[in-house]
C-alpha cells in the first residue's frame, strides 16, 4: 500500500512537511496505475513470472522461426530418416529425413498464429457485445445473456464441425468458427466486470462532467474491465491451442504444406511403432508446456487482481464563514473572492430561478419513491437538502442529475435549468447539460475517482470535452488543483487517487466538477467521510468558488450543523417527500414541522448535560407510506385528521412552507 494512503486524513494542505513525507520527489515519475499495481503484485508469483517469459521466448521464436531454423523445414532425404538426435540434427529427422528442429520452429509459428486467430476474434466479438450489454443493461442485457445461454450450452467441437462441413476443411475456417464459438465466454466476462463497474461511483463523476458515452466506456470502464478480460484471454489461449491441435491431428486443422504441433503429432503418431518414437515427444512436449504457461500466467493474474490489499488554502478568517444570522450575497463575477455578509439579492416573483424542480415524482417499477417534490434555487443561491437516511435526498440529487439507475424513473414532474426542460431530454442533451449546466460532487471521494486515470487526466478531460487542446486543458486542469488548495499540483496532478488522502481526493473531486464552471453545483454528503478539520476546509472551499463563480450549491446533507454554517435556505425531506422549506434563520428559529424540530432536537450541539432526543421509530419505507401525513407514526402531536387524507404543502410566511396541518400552531415548541 503507497505510503501516501496512511497519511493521516487531516488534510496535508495544513501540513507541508506530511504531505512530503506522503508523496514521492517531484523529479520522480508517476508512480502506479491499476495496471502496474496489478504487474507489481504478478511478478511477486515466480511461477508466473516463469511461465509468462516462456510464453514471451515463445512469441519470439515464433516471430523469427524461418531464420532461426537450421535447414530447410521442407528438405527431404530419405537416407536421413528417421535419424535420431544428432549434432547436424538437434532433434532427429522425421519419415522423410526432413530436419524436425526446424519444422517445429516453423510449427511453433503456425500454432500461435492460430491461437491469435481465434483468440483474436473471440475478444473482437466477445468484448464489445458483452461491454455494451453489461453498460445498456435491461432488455438487450437479458436478449445477449439469453443467446449466449444458447450458444455457450452448444459442446465447441461439434459448432467447428458445422463449420467445417459448411466451409470445408483448413485452419482458416476451424479457427474463425472457434473464435466466434469463445467468443460466449468474453461475453459473460466482460458483461459482468461492466455490470460491476456501473455501480462505481466514479463512473456516474465521468458523466455529470458530460463525458459521453462513447468516451465513457472506452475511458472509464474499459480500462477497470481488463483484468478479469485477460485473465479469460490467458486461460482461453490454452484451451484453443490443445483444441487446434486435435483438429490438426485429425486431419481438419492446419494443412500441407503448412505444419503445426498437432500435425507434427499425427505424423509422428503413424511411426511411432517404428524406427524414432521421439517424434512424438517434441511436439507433445511444446503443446503441454504451453499449455501448463498459459494456465500459470491465467492463475497469477487471478490472484493480481484480488484486492490485498503549492499554495497553501488560507487560513479561515473570523467572519468569512457564514453564521446563522448572515447570509453571503452571490458574487457573479469570477475576480470577486470575498463573501458579503448580507442578504441576497433574491429574484423577482416573475422571474425564472435558476433551477425549477415542480412535482417530480420518481418511481422503482410500481412503487413511488420520491413523490410530489416541489423547489427553486435561484442563482448564487447554496440550499440544503436534509433528513434521514432513507428520505430520498439522493434520489432527488440523482435525478436533478439526469442518473437514476434502470430501476428508478421519472414518472412526473418537470426540473427546468435556466428555462431548459430537462425531463424526457435525449442523451445527447444530458451530456451537454452535465459539466456545464449541472455538477456533482459524490460522498466518497476515494471511490468517485477512476483509479486507472491520473488525477490531472481526469480533471482535464471536461476542458477538452470543451474543445480545448491536451496540453492547454493539462495546464487548466494544475491551476484548478492549485485553486482548491492541492499543495505542489503540478506533481499531484501526475499521480493517482490511491496517492491522494480523503481530503486531497475531495479536492480533486471538487476541482474536476467546477472544470466547466458549471450554473449549479450538487454536493452530496461532500464532507461526512472526513475529518472535522477537513470537512471545514472544504466547505469554506465549496463558498469560495461559489462566490468566485457566481455558481448556486444543493448542498444534501444530514448534518444541520452544516446547513447552520453553510446555506442559505433549507429543504426537508422525509419519506420521499418535501415536508418544509424555509430561510436557515426561521427554521432554526421556529421549525413549522414537528419532523424538523425533531432534527434540530437531536443535534448534539444542543445537548446541555442532558440525554440525547431521539424521534422515535423509523422511516418508512418506499411502498409502505401511511395515508395521510407520512410522519403520523411517529409525531406525538398528530390528530385524527392526519391519518385522514394527503396533506398539502401550505405558505406561512415568504418563503417558509411546510407539510403540516398543525404548522401555524407549533405545538411542538
Amino acid at each position: 500500500m503507497s505510503s501516501a494512503m496512511s497519511t493521516a486524513e487531516s488534510d496535508p494542505a495544513a501540513d507541508p512537511a506530511a504531505d512530503s513525507a506522503s508523496a514521492p520527489a517531484a523529479e520522480e515519475p508517476t508512480p502506479t496505475g491499476q495496471m502496474l499495481r496489478i504487474w507489481q503484485r504478478f511478478r511477486t508469483d515466480r511461477w508466473a513470472l516463469i511461465a509468462a517469459g516462456y510464453l514471451g521466448l515463445l512469441v519470439v521464436v515464433a516471430v523469427f522461426a524461418p531464420w532461426l531454423a537450421p535447414h530447410d523445414p521442407e528438405r527431404q532425404d530419405l537416407l536421413q530418416a528417421f535419424g535420431g538426435p544428432s549434432w547436424e540434427h538437434w532433434l532427429g529427422t522425421d519419415e522423410l529425413g526432413r530436419d524436425e528442429l526446424s519444422r517445429m520452429l516453423v510449427a511453433t509459428r503456425i500454432s500461435l498464429l492460430a491461437v491469435a486467430e481465434a483468440v483474436g476474434i473471440a475478444v473482437a466479438v466477445g468484448v464489445p457485445i458483452g461491454l455494451l450489454a453489461g453498460f445498456r443493461g435491461g432488455l438487450l442485457d437479458r436478449i445477449v445473456m439469453r443467446l449466449n445461454d444458447l450458444v455457450f450450452a452448444i459442446p465447441a467441437l461439434v459448432l467447428v464441425m458445422l463449420v467445417i462441413a459448411v466451409l470445408g476443411t483448413g485452419l482458416g475456417p476451424s479457427m474463425a468458427a472457434l473464435g466466434l464459438v469463445f467468443s460466449t465466454g468474453f461475453i459473460r466476462v466482460s458483461r459482468n466486470a461492466v455490470t460491476a463497474i456501473r455501480e462505481e461511483t466514479y463512473l456516474a463523476a465521468a458523466q455529470v462532467i458530460g463525458v459521453p458515452t462513447g468516451q465513457l466506456v472506452r475511458r472509464h470502464v474499459l480500462p477497470n474491465a481488463l483484468g478479469p478480460i485477460m485473465v479469460q484471454l490467458a486461460l482461453q489461449c490454452g484451451v484453443v491451442l490443445t483444441i487446434e491441435a486435435s483438429l490438426s491431428f485429425i486431419g481438419l486443422g492446419a494443412q500441407p504444406p503448412d505444419v503445426s504441433w498437432g500435425t507434427l503429432l499425427a505424423m509422428a503418431a503413424t511411426s511411432i511403432q517404428g524406427a524414432d518414437t521421439l517424434l512424438v515427444v517434441w511436439p507433445g512436449v511444446a503443446i503441454t508446456v504451453t499449455v501448463l504457461a498459459l494456465n500459470l500466467v491465467g492463475d497469477g493474474l487471478l490472484a493480481a487482481l484480488k484486492p490485498g490489499r503549492g499554495r497553501r488554502m488560507s487560513r479561515i478568517r473570523p467572519g468569512r464563514r457564514r453564521r446563522a444570522e448572515t447570509v453571503p450575497q452571490p458574487t457573479p463575477t469570477a475576480t470577486t473572492t470575498t463573501t458579503a455578509a448580507t442578504e441576497p439579492a433574491r429574484e423577482p416573483d416573475d422571474a425564472e430561478p435558476l433551477l425549477r424542480v415542480s412535482g417530480l415524482t420518481v418511481t422503482a417499477g410500481e412503487t413511488r419513491v420520491v413523490s410530489d417534490v416541489s423547489f427553486d434555487i435561484a442563482e448564487g443561491e447554496v440550499v440544503g437538502l436534509v433528513g434521514e437516511s432513507g428520505c430520498g435526498k439522493s434520489t432527488i440529487a440523482l435525478a436533478l442529475m439526469g442518473l437514476l439507475d434502470d430501476q428508478r424513473r421519472v414518472a412526473a414532474g418537470s426540473i427546468r435549468l435556466a428555462g431548459t426542460e430537462l425531463v424526457g431530454a435525449s442523451a445527447t442533451d444530458w451530456e451537454r447539460t452535465r459539466g456545464h449546466g449541472l455538477a456533482m460532487v459524490f460522498q466518497n471521494p476515494q471511490t468517485s475517482l477512476n483509479p486507472t486515470m491520473r488525477i490531472g487526466d481526469q480533471i482535464a478531460e471536461p476542458l477538452r470535452l470543451a474543445g480545448h487542446s491536451a496540453r492547454t486543458a493539462r495546464a487548466e486542469a494544475v491551476a484548478l488543483l492549485e485553486k482548491v488548495g492541492v499543495p505542489d499540483p503540478a506533481r499531484r496532478a501526475r499521480q493517482y487517487p490511491h496517492e491522494f488522502s480523503g481530503g486531497m481526493a475531495q479536492r480533486a473531486m471538487i476541482a474536476m466538477a467546477i472544470a466547466g464552471r458549471p450554473k449549479l453545483l450538487i454536493a452530496d454528503e461532500p464532507v461526512t467521510a472526513l475529518d472535522v478539520r477537513v470537512r471545514e476546509q472544504v466547505l469554506d472551499l465549496i463558498l469560495d468558488l461559489r462566490a468566485e463563480f457566481g455558481m448556486a450549491v444543493l448542498l444534501v446533507t444530514h448534518d444541520l450543523g452544516v446547513v447552520a454554517d453553510a446555506c442559505d435556505r433549507t429543504i426537508v425531506a422525509y419519506a420521499g417527500e418535501l415536508v418544509e422549506q424555509a430561510p436557515v434563520e426561521e427554521l432554526f428559529r421556529a421549525p413549522a414541522h414537528p419532523y424538523t424540530h425533531g432534527l434540530l432536537g437531536a443535534r448534539p450541539v444542543a445537548l446541555t448535560g442532558r440525554r440525547l432526543p431521539t424521534i422515535p421509530g423509523s422511516v418508512p419505507a418506499p411502498g409502505q407510506w401511511p395515508d395521510g401525513c407520512r410522519f403520523q407514526s411517529r409525531c406525538a402531536h398528530a390528530m385524527t385528521d392526519c391519518s385522514a387524507a394527503a396533506v398539502p404543502t401550505i405558505t406561512l410566511t415568504g418563503d417558509h412552507r411546510s407539510r403540516c396541518l398543525r404548522a401555524q400552531e407549533h405545538p411542538w415548541l
